[in-house]
């Protein structure tokens, strides 16, 4: 994958977790680290190895950063065929506009923010994340990317 969408998508998954779980923002790193390796891993459909990370599959599954991944990088590739070869050029542009601390993002229309909320709320789903936290999750990723545009 290109390596500007990547920073992307891990910008965009820093500040959203921040928001939703900032208590787990020393494990964003080491999450996001492992997630890159085996995407599975965190999902619980892993290689089965429980003390990759030092701690077992079940402190991963109380946390939200590992669904916060799963779904920017849902996202991520839903706005990478929205806006095709276009999207790199857009966030290498917005990324020497902004702050890192900030999300790089392209801005997006009411049709495709819906269907970014669907990809969030359907990925809490497949997590188990409850009906509250998934919706503060969707709301999170649409804020950040309403509000980057």
């Amino acid at each position: 994958m290109d390596s500007d969408i990547v920073t992307a998508e891990q910008d965009l998954a820093r500040w959203v977790a921040a928001q939703v779980a900032p208590e787990e923002d020393e494990l964003f790193t080491v999450l996001d680290a492992a997630y890159r390796k085996d995407p599975a891993l965190l999902s619980g459909r892993g290689s089965g190895d429980d003390e990759m990370l030092g701690f077992g599959v079940e402190t991963v599954a109380a946390l939200m950063t590992p669904v916060v991944l799963a779904a920017v990088t849902e996202v991520m590739r839903y706005l990478t065929e929205q806006y095709g070869t276009t999207l790199r050029a857009r966030l290498s542009l917005r990324r020497t506009r902004r702050e890192a601390a900030e999300p790089a993002t392209p801005a997006i229309d009411d049709a495709q923010l819906a269907h970014v909320r669907s990809i969030v709320l359907d990925k809490c789903t497949q997590a188990g994340i409850d009906e509250g936290r998934s919706r503060l999750l969707a709301d999170s990723v649409a804020g950040a990317l309403r509000n980057d545009g």
